[in-house]
């Protein structure tokens, strides 16, 4: 295995690192358009949340990106839409070398941790989300950071962890409303942490806190919002009515999405899910899967382009397809792995809840619970306010990649026989050469719009 980790692991640097920046440069689309909000604030217009289809999220990003901008002397859309996407080339280059420096001081097999680096590495959403002018992917690293620094007060108790945690943490909450889970889980864990510690010094961490809410509830576009609408966290999208529990409803929504609870969470059409492995972004003769929000989540997760928007990124190359496939049905292994060790550690908690003192209590745990378990939730919340499918997104759970990846390893090490140990490594190495191929794809795809 050793050798074979090793080629496989150069392949994907290769194609993870070399791939992001060739598709920073053939790229010249997003899922949404961010660029109009920078033009927009550069030549002094209006951004409020009727003014653009992204003119209703936090301005700290676009106003930095304006900023940039008229530095330069360029207010063209291109040079905005580059701009914007090679911050998130370097940005996910940072996401990867935190995950790197965080996996060097786990307790894993070198073998599988170099595995675990080629998967993240070649991931189709986390590498599709790092070339798109968007948001979405500094708060994925923000993220990312947050778990690590969090981790670190956990482990090392320095006071300088917890407050990078909280400052990026406020910071998220101004770059995008994911931003605000992101914040309150944070919070949330740091002052677990504070009150488990009973260390005083570390109480003047609520300084930071309550000046991070402070200036968010009177200082943002939330207050905006919230002063004008009477609502601090709307959307480009008006809130249906709350989906009916069993008897679809398909009327309430434009693009339907979760059009009952019923058929959102507890029906898997996993037929046509795997007959039509990609969306339609349209209203009608879409694939029924769409309606489905745990496949939804796991399609984006493991195909770059199952969105289908915009039109650069669709493909229906039948051997994609076909490949595909074979993705989602390997993919089941690593998502039971990775349940598999939540449920390990959810017991070891409640475990520890009735036999041990709190000193013993298993905080490293319920720290990344709470982030996996705490962006589902936001995600599924997000899902069901607002029923479109576009409200769908693996990358909304990226924020907290390294708590999933946590979990996974846990997992992972309930597999101690050598045999077994053997065909789990090359089961997952085939699920990242199937990721590294339909990346290769996707760049394909790119490169014939950009060179026609």
């Amino acid at each position: 295995m050793g050798l074979f980790s090793k080629i496989l692991f150069s392949i994907t640097l290769i194609v993870g690192i070399g791939g992001r920046f060739y598709g920073g440069y053939v790229n010249y689309k997003s899922n949404d358009d961010h660029v109009e909000v920078v033009q927009r604030i550069i030549n002094g217009e209006s951004i409020n949340r009727y003014d653009c289809w992204e003119c209703f999220q936090p301005g700290l990003m676009y106003n930095i990106h304006a900023g940039i901008a008229k530095l330069f002397g360029h207010s063209n859309r291109g040079w905005i839409n580059a701009q914007l996407q090679w911050q998130n080339v370097f940005f996910s280059l940072l996401g990867l070398f935190i995950l790197f420096v965080w996996l060097k001081n786990k307790n894993i097999s070198p073998h599988f941790s170099l595995l675990i680096m080629s998967f993240w590495l070649v991931n189709p959403a986390f590498f599709g989300i790092s070339f798109q002018a968007t948001n979405d992917l500094l708060i994925i690293v923000i993220g990312m950071a947050i778990v690590f620094f969090v981790e670190q007060y956990y482990h090392q108790k320095k006071i300088f962890s917890a407050l990078c945690a909280l400052l990026l943490a406020v910071l998220a909450a101004y770059i995008k409303g994911l931003g605000i889970a992101l914040l309150l889980l944070t919070f949330a864990v740091v002052l677990f942490l504070i009150f488990q510690s009973r260390i005083r010094s570390h109480f003047g961490l609520l300084v930071p806190m309550i000046l991070g809410v402070y200036l968010l509830s009177f200082h943002s576009k939330y207050h905006e919002h919230y002063r004008v609408y009477g609502n601090p966290f709307v959307t480009n999208i008006e809130k249906p009515n709350p989906p009916p529990f069993r008897e679809p409803d398909y009327k309430d929504t434009h693009r339907p999405g979760i059009n009952s609870i019923e058929t959102g969470f507890l029906r898997l059409p996993l037929k046509n899910f795997l007959e039509k492995p990609y969306n339609i972004n349209s209203p009608k003769d879409y694939p029924i899967h769409r309606t489905s929000f745990w496949l939804q989540m796991y399609g984006s997760f493991y195909h770059s382009m199952f969105s289908m928007h915009p039109g650069t990124w669709q493909s229906k190359q039948p051997d994609m397809l076909h490949l595909v496939r074979a993705t989602f049905v390997l993919g089941i292994v690593p998502l039971l792995l990775f349940v598999w060790g939540l449920l390990l550690s959810i017991k070891k908690v409640f475990k520890q809840f009735f036999t041990t003192t709190e000193n013993r209590f298993a905080w490293g745990e319920i720290i990344h619970a709470v982030f996996c378990l705490g962006m589902l939730v936001f995600s599924i919340q997000y899902a069901i306010t607002y029923r479109d499918y576009g409200c769908i997104k693996a990358i909304f759970l990226l924020p907290a990649l390294l708590s999933f990846t946590w979990f996974f390893m846990v997992g992972l090490q309930q597999i101690t026989r050598p045999k077994w140990q053997k065909t789990l490594f090359y089961t997952l190495s085939a699920i990242v050469l199937l990721c590294c191929i339909n990346i290769v794809f996707l760049l394909k795809t790119l490169s014939k719009f950009y060179f026609a």
